[in-house]
């Protein structure tokens, strides 16, 4: 996954960047049973690549390591297709419910536990074979491509849960007799109640799409996307265009409009309308967030990524507020008087920049240390301008 860069920086600690992952595989084809089906929710309700109302993607495992093997869904059958991971501890307790569930439902519903993002594939069947009891339904890996050391462009996880903007595990959907998305969420949270629905002839599918679509959730899930995929082809404006939609969801929400500013600054260049943006945060939404504070500052006059245009006075009043709502024995001071002597030295205040770099120094943890006090020699040095 990639990050702004800029915004990347030791001791800028606790700013929860949104990412830009692979693009959602658009388009996937239903299996050859459901090949005629055309998704359910209207499109001007279809948010999301994959979601309640759509035609199941294809099952497109690497291998089964336990269990029946199933490899397309058939008319008439209930299917759960689980996510989960070796290293996922909450994953781990769902299991075991999972295995109740299969055995109390039969063949009337087929649980299907499928692998994704695992780092070490070869640990799977070990993990499975450690949760003996515990774990009995089909249980399958994600088939990934050679040298994916993430697991996160496997076949079923881009299928699955990148294209239904599932972030986490473990995460479940539920498949219904035709062969469509009735049910999205986490295995613990509503699923045998949606099963004993559809089991029963009870569940209305319609209503679960119109529902899905409208829910603040998947709203925000499609924004992101949205803008994960605009970020991924280069696309800014449309980029822009889904922060903008974050922002009014979300009024309160500090990353989106972090994302927003680094955006219209490093990448669109829009450095009038980026630094009128803001000023408006550091005035409002930011007032009293050190963090995002101190990274909008050193996005600003940041000596690797220095934008062409910068308001050396708005990094100097983000820096500054910063600094003093930190206090000299939080951890992250030292790395927020770092940011504001960077921008005195680049606002040519040299001997500010050279005090203030010294109490960083004075105050950083060893393993900090030695790089601050490079820098604290580069103030120093005669030749070098800010």
């Amino acid at each position: 996954m990639k990050q702004f860069p800029s915004l990347l920086r030791a001791g800028v600690a606790g700013v929860a960047l949104f990412t830009v992952s692979g693009l959602a595989f658009a388009g996937a084809q239903p299996s050859a049973a459901f090949a005629l089906q055309a998704p359910a929710a209207p499109q001007s309700e279809h948010l999301l690549d994959l979601m309640v109302g759509d035609v199941a993607p294809p099952i497109a495992v690497k291998k089964f390591v336990k269990g029946e093997e199933i490899r397309s869904f058939q008319k008439g059958q209930v299917y759960v297709v689980e996510y989960w991971a070796t290293w996922c501890g909450p994953c781990r307790a769902t299991i075991p419910h999972l295995t109740e569930l299969q055995a109390k439902l039969g063949s009337k519903v087929k649980f299907i536990g499928v692998s994704v993002w695992e780092k070490d594939q070869s640990l799977v069947e070990p993990f499975v074979t450690e949760m003996g009891d515990k774990m009995v339904y089909s249980i399958a890996m994600d088939d990934v491509p050679e040298g994916d050391r993430k697991g996160s462009n496997g076949k079923m996880a881009k299928a699955w849960m990148t294209a239904a903007a599932r972030n986490g595990i473990p995460s479940a959907f539920i498949v219904d007799g035709d062969g469509k998305i009735a049910w999205i969420g986490h295995p613990m949270s509503g699923m045998e109640k949606t099963l004993d629905a559809i089991l029963a002839g009870e569940f209305d599918l319609a209503k679960a799409t119109k529902e899905y679509a409208g829910s603040k959730e998947v709203r925000a899930a499609a924004s992101q996307q949205a803008l994960n995929k605009a970020l991924e082809s280069g696309d800014n404006a449309a980029a822009l265009a889904a922060l903008d939609k974050m922002v009014a969801q979300d009024p309160k929400n500090p990353n989106a409009a972090m994302t927003k500013f680094s955006v219209m600054l490093n990448r669109m260049k829009s450095y009038d309308a980026a630094y009128a943006y803001g000023a408006e945060l550091v005035d409002g939404l930011f007032k009293d967030n050190s963090n995002l504070l101190n990274a909008m500052a050193w996005t600003i006059v940041d000596p690797d990524r220095a934008p062409a245009k910068q308001d050396l006075p708005l990094a100097l009043r983000a820096a500054t507020r910063a600094n003093e709502l930190v206090k000299d024995d939080a951890p992250m001071k030292a790395s927020v008087l770092d940011t504001l002597a960077r921008v005195y030295f680049a606002m040519g205040e040299v001997a500010k920049a050279i005090e203030t770099q010294t109490k960083a120094v004075a105050l950083a943890p060893e393993q900090q240390k030695a790089e601050l006090q490079k820098t604290l020699d580069l103030y120093k040095t005669p030749s070098v301008k800010g």
